[in-house]
Parts: structure tokens; sequence; C-alpha cells
């Protein structure tokens, strides 16, 4: 489980695929604002993986703009007003949130095919803003967007790795370490 420097759960995890995902059973109320992800990890409510019947089931898909990093709850974002439009207008409506800050639509597509397609989604809406366009004006872009996205480093856990790496003598002490483990080991004989 990811947590940041002060030992808080982080939002966001580790994913092989993806480079990160939403935390599952993450919530916040920092900075008058309320956010809670679900147990798989989709910003709103509690909801089954199979669709229940006579349910219009619609996944919202995109980056910071469709998870709602500006409404101050899940309720004020526009996958959930979408949902209260239709059911105030008679359907029996669900609308997931797959929307992850950050994404391009790179990540939502091989998030479509991973995750989204379990949930029976009877329609997608897609929605990005400038994740996009930041990934093609990132310098040599290439197609896959490896140029722009960089493998998640899991952050280190240990309090007292976060404790000694405040010392400057363990910073210097691990730095030359590292170096003269580097001149004196063989390289050609370590297994990668």
């Amino acid at each position: 489980m990811p947590v940041d420097a002060e030992g808080s759960r982080l939002d966001k995890q580790p994913h092989p695929y993806l480079s990160f995902a939403p935390s599952p059973n993450w919530t916040t109320t920092r900075r008058n604002r309320q956010a809670k992800h679900n147990a798989h990890g989709l910003r709103g409510p509690e909801v089954s993986l199979r669709k229940p019947d006579r349910v219009f089931r619609v996944a919202c898909l995109g980056g910071s703009s469709t998870y709602g990093t500006g409404p101050r709850s899940d309720k004020a974002t526009y996958p959930a007003r979408l949902q209260q439009h239709l059911r105030r207008v008679g359907t029996r409506a669900e609308v997931l949130n797959f929307g992850v800050p950050g994404w391009t639509t790179t990540e939502s597509l091989i998030n479509l095919s991973l995750r989204v397609i379990a949930f029976e989604p009877d329609l997608l809406i897609v929605y990005h803003a400038t994740n996009d366009a930041l990934a093609a004006l990132w310098p040599n872009p290439t197609p896959d967007q490896t140029h722009f996205r960089t493998p998640w480093t899991q952050p280190r856990t240990s309090s007292l790795e976060r404790t000694l790496e405040r010392s400057r003598l363990f910073l210097i002490a691990r730095a030359y370490l590292t170096d003269y483990l580097k001149e004196t080991t063989d390289q050609a004989q370590l297994p990668y």
C-alpha cells in the first residue's frame, strides 16, 4: 500500500499495465474536498461488477476532468451529475466514474480492455482534456506515449529508511558504498 511522506495512504497505486491506477477503498477530506474510491478504485459509491437487471449502465472514461479534481465532492463530478439527471427523467441508470487524473486516452483504452468491459456498460463516454495535448507536445513523442509516461516507482514505506534518508551521513555513506560496489563488482556476472 503506497503512502506519502506523512504515512497517509496515496490515492493511486502501481499497476503493471497502466503505470498507476486509483487505490481501492480510499477516502480523503483534505483541503475542503471530499473524495471516495469504492472497492473497485472508482470514484463514487460502491457498485457491483455485474450490471443489475434492467439498468442502463454508463462508463465515463477520462483524466482529471472526468474524475473531478475541481469539484468539492463525489456528487459534483460530471458522471455523478449525469446519473442524477438520468434518474430524474425516469431512466434506471448507473453512471460509473472511470476517470483518473493524469491519464491520457492511451491509459483509458488499456483500462477499457482490462477493467471497464467487465462492468458491462451500455454506453461509453470518453472525455479527455489537456493530458493528450501535453503528451503530444512533450519532447520526442512516440506513438505509444512511452516518451511521456514513466513506470511507477514504488515509494519506500519503511519509517526507518525515511528517518535515515534525513541524515547527511547516511546519504553520503550510501552513495559511497553504491559507487564502490559498482566499481568492484563484475557487471557481466550479474543475473540481470
